[in-house]
């Protein structure tokens, strides 16, 4: 899973899956998928700042969070 951006309330993650046989191993599968941090009041939802510790672990993955919305 590699996380590229956090851009204001969206993330964005790309996935891969590999099989392993033998000594190769091969791509299967690959996805993609956007988030949204919310925050809800009553039964409303609108957006919502990201927690810290998100932001870190995307930035040890190398993703950009230089346009997160933070508290």
């Amino acid at each position: 899973m590699v996380l590229p951006w956090v851009r204001l309330e969206y993330a964005q993650a790309l996935f891969s899956y590999s099989r392993l046989t033998g000594d190769s191993e091969e791509i299967v599968a690959t996805g993609e998928q956007v988030w949204m941090s919310a925050r809800r009041t009553g039964n409303v939802f609108s957006p919502g700042p990201w927690p810290q510790e998100f932001l870190n672990a995307v930035q040890r993955m190398g993703g950009d969070v230089s346009r997160a919305l933070v508290a």
